[in-house]
This record gives C-alpha cells, structure tokens and sequence, in this order.
C-alpha cells in the first residue's frame, strides 16, 4: 500500500528543522516559499511542536522574510528573542547554584536543554528552555534539594515520590521571572528496570558564558536522549528529535558505537536507540553509518511495525494510541513487559499511597508527571 504525501507545510517544517541544511535543503525551503503554502497550519504544527524559533532561524539566513506574512514573522521574531532572553536568565541562575552546590561540596550535570543548546546545537538560542534539568547522585539528592530550599526554590507539596527520581522546585525573581528546576537522581525511573551508564565517570566539562560546568559524554548524551524520546511517544513533538538529529549531526562520526550498542544491550533498549536513530534519519536526514544502523535494526517484523507506527507521513498527526502501540513494541524482551505492567499497576500504586506517619517536610516531587521540556 502507498504511503500518503506529505503536505507542502509538513515538508517545510521537516527542512527548516535542520539547523544546519545543505544547498539542496536551502533551495527546497525557498521553493515551498514560493509556492502556495498555509502560514495558519504552519504555525498551529510548529508551536506543537516546539520547532517555531527554527522557522524564524531558517527564514532569517536565507534572507526570505518576504516570504512571510508580516505580522506572523513579527511574532517569530519576538519568540525567538524572548527564548534568548529566557536562555540567558536560566544560565545566570544555573551558574549561580553552581557556585553554592560547589561551596557544599556537591557535583551535578546539567543536561538536556542547557546542555544541548552549549554542545550540539549550531546556535544556542535555537533550542527553547522552559526549566533546567539537573542530574545529581543518589547520596546527594536530598542535600541538593534542600540546598535549592536555602536559595529561595520552594519545596515540592508532597513527600518525595518513591517511584519518580525527579523532585521539581520553582523560584520567583524579583523582577516576577520565573524559574523552575528539575532535580534528577536518576536519567528516567526505573521502567521497567534501573538504566545503569557509567555516567559520573565519563562526564566531560564544558564552557557556559565563560564558566567550567560538567556535561554527559556524547554517547550518554544520546541514549538519554532516546530514553527520553520514549518516555514522551503518547506527546511526541519534532524538537526531541531534533535534540537526537543535531547531536548524530555534529558528534555522530566520532561517537564510540561500541559504548552504546553494548549499554543498549545490557540496559535492554535497543530497540529505543534503533527508533532515536530511524526517525532521526527518516524525519532529519541524520547521518548514521549503515553498519551500525543494520546491527541495531529489531526483527523484520518488529521493524514493519514500528515504521507503521510512526514515520514522516504521520508524526504531525500522531495518535495517542500509536505512541501506546510504540511503548509496547520498544520493550527488548516479552519478561520486561510483564515487568512493566506488574510495575505500574501494582507496586507502584502501592508505593504511592499516602501514610500519615510519613514526614511532610521531606522534599517531594510531581507523581509520574512526564513535562515537556
């Protein structure tokens, strides 16, 4: 059965979100421009998708403003500098935790958002911010919490979650602007086993605004970026995967493959690294040695179905239900399944449950609650 075309805006969407296009894709972007195209749709799909600073970038160097309705490239330009503005805020207050945590003798990685924006993307006010997501080990949790506490974080409502290894904290500046942390002791929960990467050991420094601050290894960097990938496939939007293309863009031929192959296998996720680096590939043009491809690639029948779950022609109008038929299918082995359900509909619900002896005082977090970042 043929596959239906994608639309002239899907397309156009698909091409400005590489950051870093060819001439091919230059001379793609300007043809659609030329042509009839729905500035209305455009903007609805590419704000659900967290890609509209891209448009702004791509209309911007290829000088085709003209292209674009006035009023909707006013307001592209005032995302796009209100995002920089907002970038700029949460480096300042991440540095500035960073100097207390170091006075306490606590090391933490940023990653995802910031971390992206410094290693991966060719422009660091294309990838938008809504928080800073910030990774600490397990015997330091709790006194980096409560050290967000003394600066001024509130506290999360609850009891810490057993089940979610993340506790969120907000701050209001002065000036109203307002700041939200995510404090992780773990990359994702354990679902449904614990994900175990050596990833103190291989963290790298990086440089933000002039300032030594540690990053994951660019090969931690992408499977936590495919872990990541998988937890959101009920809410999947272009920006995850424009994390995972940009990253294979620019590290991609010098990424030790033989790390993640083999910490796919021991984590039981390779089939969560094959669906980072087709739709990378599919959507992006994410280059990806064909060897590599090849050896991670499931079985023919779970390869048929994952591509029919998922792919160029659907990700703008993905269903809830293919992201529920993609959960099921990304699980390595039928025992992890079984896990899984046991997990979620037993244990963890028992965990959950409120007791009146626990300590309210003790930092909490958001139960199960996947944001978007």
């Amino acid at each position: 059965m043929l596959k239906p075309s994608i639309s002239n805006e899907e397309k156009f969407l698909l091409l400005c979100s590489q950051l870093t296009p060819d001439r091919r894709v230059e001379q793609e972007i300007t043809a659609l421009l030329n042509g009839p195209i729905n500035w209305k749709k455009i903007m609805e799909t590419a704000n659900r998708h967290g890609v509209s600073l891209f448009l702004y970038a791509a209309l911007t160097k290829l000088g085709n403003q003209d292209s674009c309705p006035p009023q909707i490239y006013g307001h592209l330009k005032s995302s796009f500098y209100a995002s920089v503005n907002r970038m700029i805020r949460l480096e300042q207050e991440t540095l500035r935790i960073q100097e207390a945590a170091l006075r306490e003798h606590i090391a933490f990685i940023p990653f995802k958002g910031l971390a992206l924006a410094h290693t991966v993307y060719p422009n660091p006010a294309l990838r938008a911010m809504d928080d800073v997501d910030i990774l600490v080990k397990e015997d330091q949790f709790s006194a980096f919490v409560t050290l967000l506490n003394q600066m001024g974080y509130a506290p999360p409502l609850n009891e810490l979650d057993p089940v979610n290894p993340t506790a969120p904290l907000t701050r209001i500046s002065a000036d109203n602007f307002g700041i939200s942390i995510d404090v992780h002791r773990a990359l994702v929960p354990d679902r449904p086993i614990k994900i175990s990467l050596p990833i103190w050991k291989r963290a790298k420094e990086i440089s933000v605004d002039h300032q030594k601050m540690l990053a994951l290894s660019e090969e931690d960097t992408f499977l936590s970026l495919a872990l990541h990938l998988r937890r959101h496939l009920r809410r999947l939007t272009l920006k995850f995967i424009v994390d995972i293309a940009e990253l294979l863009k620019k590290a991609g031929a010098g990424l030790d493959w033989e790390y993640i192959k083999e910490h796919s296998k021991n984590n039981h996720i390779c089939r969560t690294v094959y669906l980072a680096l087709y739709l990378s590939k599919d959507l992006l043009d994410a280059p990806i040695p064909d060897k590599i491809y090849q050896e991670l690639e499931p079985c023919p029948a779970i390869k048929y179905l994952l591509h029919r779950a998922i792919s160029r022609h659907n990700i703008f109008t993905l269903k809830k239900r293919n992201g529920t038929i993609l959960r099921v299918l990304l699980f390595d082995r039928l025992g992890d399944l079984l896990l899984y359900l046991w997990r979620v509909s037993f244990l963890e619900r028992c965990l959950k449950k409120p007791s009146p002896n626990r300590n309210i005082k003790t930092p909490p977090s958001a139960t199960d609650k996947e944001t978007k970042r």
